[in-house]
């Protein structure tokens, strides 16, 4: 069976987990047969209550223990005659509002409840403790529970202006109920009477019953026994219902709840029918209407457009949200408080735009940047800088051409507009752009923190747990960047993991970490990067060095002058060298390939490969790749790579008279640079595959073009009749310049990237 108190130590999230399979296991729910001759004693604080508001036709309260668990014992007291079945309502509860969460809190009332109830994890959590207080939203877990309607009663006892009395008094219906007609009915009330110098608040729940006579007994006499110092009073409107809820504690005492008045007055209105109750039918949650999202604009017609985005964000009559609001977001767009990310930048930290969608494909996403030239009319016009002019787009007999602006435009006016897209992982058609300036016009300076952030498309009604989870089921949403600050701050003011969730969670459930095993993870992680930063250096140097005599494979270790990162090591065995020479030597035509391996770690693995002609693999008949010297370093500078390749140079010198090799490497500056320097006399040849994906990561990530453009400009780079398959110097000309022509947007780009590469590495060896 399942033990909620030990589940709940690890959060909400783990306790979905352990639940979705407890539930395929619980039998079904059976009412014991109801014991009318069972005795039961008047709890006399609540007939107090009941008899001075004048509630005569709800039933009798009678007594149940106050054991933490008064709400399972009233109803138990109500189904059965007796308490026996409250440790299995409370579990069956606890289950069902871990399953049905967001039918619950998405009932039409919801939104109301926060202003006078815990919010719905913190009750959860709660209901899986022996003796933790419980709530409205208990309430409607447990009706689904039993199969039966449960009629909330919450007196005036502060007045008929109370949000309590107007929001508590309901009745929730579960779904497919047969007799709604007979609710089973609970009653707010204490265990002892209060002060009525203070607010009245409820600590404990007792059942209303009417049906069959019982055998009753006198509870014991309270600890005040005058009803005098409690006025009557007005009860012209008993019972007069609206939504929300209030802190309630089963057993404590001392917990006053917190209950602002909200700033509509729908709530006071709500309550104008006399002698009536709320009903909250929970099957209807799926109906349920979506709330408009605070500070949102519709999208229409797709992305705005450059002018529409300026035009909002210059707009001083529009407020920008903090964060980004929870919920489903369907063509709309928000304005954000980018500051914080303003400050990342200046300390080399890249941008978060963190909400509730889920995991957000980061490697389709693209960042463009335009500059626009701010107009007398407050409109936007394309520019860029040609031979050191702001110049503006026109067509030329069907030709774009660039005309310098006439006078030029004043510095204060350009501006350079970000835009950065991204599809959502499990639907690549649901997508989310941000926009932001980089600087405005010195009458708008004030508003350039604000970034616009649209979201297109509609928001896929399936969902799942993150790609790496192997253990949980539950729905994934990255964790608010601001949860995990709050959690290293409270790391370093040395708390315990479960202090710091419980804290998170009773203060803000919904930014809070997920579970436990979050908390754990993160000091884990910065624990293993403060043991990095702090490691001690010398001892890592000497280490390394010891291993040149130790090791067969290590064949030197470089470590220079002013470096605080870790020695580079150099590897190879002495017969790969040896093979890796006659291999040299022997074959004319042989290339040796070099290439930077990513995702490691924060090690580079640099290593040389060679075809070995001695060898015929069986399956393909072919020479198989063996791996030459392999090369750990830290960074991917041309003096660490001049290094590399010059030990290996060396080897290669002491033995083979006359090197005549080809080098064939990726488009990396550091490797390529290195290479023209060491190996001078050699051919160095690049890595067609690497072109391409160079090529095709540079117009994906920093050119606006559409997936059929891309695809248009690999084929004339790459394909059969393309660029690299030119016949002489007259034929790559052409086909360069046509390329140009067709595509504009990719001119700067090949004439100063691409063209001498594809021409000296491609073509004159093709």
């Amino acid at each position: 069976m399942l033990d909620p108190r030990k589940a709940s130590q690890y959060g909400f999230l783990h306790l979905q987990d352990v639940v979705a399979q407890e539930k395929t296991n619980l039998p079904p729910f059976v009412v014991p047969k109801h014991h009318y001759n069972l005795p039961k004693s008047v709890d006399l604080i609540s007939e107090n209550y009941l008899q001075t508001h004048n509630v005569k036709n709800l039933g009798v309260p009678y007594t149940v223990s106050d054991n933490g668990s008064c709400l399972f014992n009233s109803v138990s007291l109500s189904l059965c005659g007796s308490q026996d079945m409250a440790t299995e309502l409370r579990v069956r509860t606890c289950i069902e509002m871990i399953l049905k969460k967001n039918r619950f809190t998405s009932l039409p009332i919801a939104k109301d409840l926060l202003w006078v109830s815990p919010n719905y994890i913190s009750s959860v959590i709660e209901c899986a403790q022996q003796c933790g207080w419980s709530s409205i939203w208990t309430i409607f877990a447990l009706s689904e529970v039993i199969g039966q309607p449960i009629k909330s009663v919450y007196l005036p006892l502060n007045g008929v202006k109370d949000f309590s009395y107007k929001i508590l008094n309901l009745t929730a219906i579960p779904r497919n109920c047969k007799e709604e007609n007979n609710p089973i009915i609970v009653m707010w009330t204490r265990t002892s009477y209060h002060n009525p110098k203070h607010t009245w608040t409820p600590n404990h729940f007792v059942p209303l019953i009417t049906g069959p006579s019982v055998i009753t007994a006198s509870s014991p006499s309270p600890v005040i026994d005058s009803f005098n110092e409690f006025p009557p009073l007005s009860a012209t409107q008993v019972l007069n219902i609206s939504y929300c809820q209030s802190n309630v504690s089963d057993t404590k005492e001392n917990s006053q709840p917190t209950c602002t008045k909200p700033s509509t007055s729908s709530i006071l209105e709500q309550s104008s029918s006399p002698s009536s109750s709320t009903c909250i039918n929970t099957s209807t949650s799926s109906s349920t209407e979506i709330p408009n999202l605070v500070n949102t604009n519709c999208l229409p017609n797709g992305n705005l457009t450059a002018n529409e985005i300026y035009k909002a964000v210059i707009n001083n009559e529009s407020s920008c949200n903090d964060t980004i609001p929870n919920g489903p977001k369907e063509n709309v767009y928000f304005l954000l408080d980018n500051n914080r990310n303003i400050t990342r930048k200046t300390n080399s930290k890249s941008s978060q735009f963190p909400d509730d969608c889920g995991a957000w494909d980061s490697h389709c996403g693209r960042t463009v940047k335009t500059d626009f030239v701010v107009q007398s009319d407050s409109t936007l016009r394309f520019t860029c800088v040609k031979d050191g002019q702001y110049c503006f787009e026109k067509q030329v007999k069907g030709k774009k051409t660039f005309i310098p602006f006439n006078p030029q435009p004043s510095p204060d006016s350009i501006v350079t507009l970000t835009r950065y897209y991204t599809p959502l992982k499990r639907d690549k058609m649901y997508k989310k752009r941000v926009s932001t300036f980089n600087r405005l016009p010195t009458q708008h300076q004030d508003r350039v923190h604000i970034a616009l952030v649209e979201y297109t498309g509609k928001f896929p009604q399936t969902s799942g747990p993150h790609g790496n989870a192997k253990h949980v089921t539950h729905d994934y949403t990255r964790t608010d960047p601001t949860v995990l600050d709050q959690i290293k701050e409270d790391i370093k003011a040395k708390k315990t993991n479960i202090d710091i969730y419980k804290d998170m969670v009773f203060k803000d459930s919904e930014n809070a970490p997920r579970d436990l095993q979050q908390i754990r993870s993160k000091r884990y992680h910065d624990k293993k990067q403060s043991n990095l930063g702090s490691s001690n250096v010398p001892d890592q140097v000497w280490e390394a060095l010891a291993m040149v005599n130790k090791h067969e494979f290590v064949a030197e270790v470089v470590y220079t002058r002013g470096n605080n990162m870790p020695p580079s090591i150099i590897c190879y065995s002495q017969m790969q060298m040896e093979d890796m020479k006659l291999h040299c030597e022997n074959d004319p035509d042989s290339i040796l390939g070099i290439d930077r391996t990513f995702n490691l770690g924060p090690t580079y693995v640099t290593n040389f490969v060679y075809k070995n002609k001695k060898v015929v693999k069986k399956s393909s008949r072919d020479h198989p790749i063996f791996v030459g010297p392999v090369f750990f370093h830290w960074d991917a500078s041309y003096y660490t790579y001049h290094s590399f390749l010059s030990h290996v140079k060396a080897r290669l010198d002491a033995d083979v008279k006359y090197i005549d090799i080809r080098i064939g490497s990726d488009d990396e500056g550091g490797i390529t640079k290195a290479i023209d320097k060491v190996f001078n006399t050699s051919e160095r040849l690049l890595c067609t595959k690497h072109m391409k994906d160079n090529v095709t990561d540079h117009m994906k990530n920093k050119l606006p073009l559409t997936k059929e453009e891309r695809s248009h400009i690999m084929s004339d780079l790459f394909g059969d009749d393309g660029i690299v398959t030119s016949n002489d110097t007259i034929d790559f000309n052409l086909k360069s310049e046509n390329l140009c022509n067709k595509y504009p947007i990719i001119t700067d780009y090949y004439t100063k990237r691409l063209k001498n590469r594809l021409f000296h590495h491609v073509h004159s060896h093709g």
